[in-house]
C-alpha cells in the first residue's frame, strides 16, 4: 500500500512538472488559434486554419467554441487550479507527518510557524515542485514566474504584426516590472537564489537592448 502510494505520488509529481514546463508552449499554441492573416487577394483567413475566412459565422464559432475555451483552460485554468490547491494546503493544519528535512533545508523555525499541509510528506512529494525553495508565505511564487512566461508569450504572439521593436520594448517593460517586484519580495529561502534570479532577469533585459 505504501509503495503504491509512493509511486502514485511520484507519477502525479511528474505530471505536474511536465505541465508547468510545457505551459508556456501550450499557451503559445493556443494563442495562435486567434490571429488572422492577410492573403495576396486581400482575403483574411485564420492563421491556424486557412480554410476559415475571418469575420464569418464559422470564424466566430471557432473563436467561441475552440479558441477561447482553450485559452481560458491553459492560460488561467491550470495555474488557477494549482493556486487553489496550494492555498487550501496552506490553510490546513499538518497531518503530523512532516518532511523535517525539507523544513530544515528551507530554514523554517518549527517553533515559530505552525506546520501546514504544505509541510507534509505526501503533499511535498506531489506538489513540492511548485513551492519548495520559496519562503512559506510565498508558496504561490512559482505561479508568478509562470505568469511572467505567459506575458512573454503574449508579447511574442499578439504583437507580432507590430514588429520586433515594439515586441522588444514591451518585453523590456515587463522585465523591469518583474525585477522591481522580485526585489521588493525576495521570495526565495536563500539570499543567493534571490540574487541569481535578479541577475537572470537583468541578463534577459540586457539581451533585449
Amino acid at each position: 500500500g505504501d509503495a503504491k502510494s509512493l509511486y502514485g505520488d511520484k507519477y502525479f509529481s511528474m505530471v505536474v512538472i511536465l505541465l508547468f514546463i510545457l505551459h508556456p508552449s501550450l499557451v503559445r499554441e493556443t494563442l495562435y488559434l486567434f490571429p488572422c492573416q492577410q492573403l495576396e487577394n486581400d482575403l483574411s483567413v485564420l492563421r491556424a486554419n486557412p480554410g476559415i475566412v475571418c469575420g464569418t459565422a464559422m470564424h466566430w464559432s471557432w473563436m467561441v467554441f475552440v479558441a477561447t475555451p482553450s485559452f481560458v483552460f491553459w492560460c488561467a485554468g491550470l495555474p488557477g487550479f494549482a493556486m487553489y490547491r496550494l492555498k487550501a494546503f496552506s490553510q490546513t493544519h499538518s497531518n503530523g507527518i512532516v518532511d523535517l528535512d525539507a523544513r530544515f533545508n528551507e530554514m523554517i523555525d518549527l517553533t515559530s510557524e505552525e506546520p501546514s499541509r504544505l509541510d507534509d510528506e505526501d503533499v511535498m512529494r506531489r506538489w513540492g515542485f511548485l513551492y519548495r525553495g520559496y519562503e512559506r508565505k510565498y508558496f504561490w511564487w512559482e505561479l508568478v514566474v509562470s505568469a511572467r512566461k505567459v506575458a512573454m508569450v503574449l508579447i511574442a504572439v499578439m504583437l507580432e504584426e507590430w514588429g520586433p521593436g515594439v515586441q522588444a520594448l514591451a518585453a523590456m517593460l515587463m522585465l523591469q516590472f518583474a525585477m522591481v517586484i522580485h526585489a521588493r519580495k525576495e521570495p526565495f529561502t536563500y539570499k543567493g537564489q534571490d540574487q541569481l534570479e535578479t541577475q537572470s532577469l537583468a541578463c534577459s533585459f540586457i539581451c533585449l537592448l
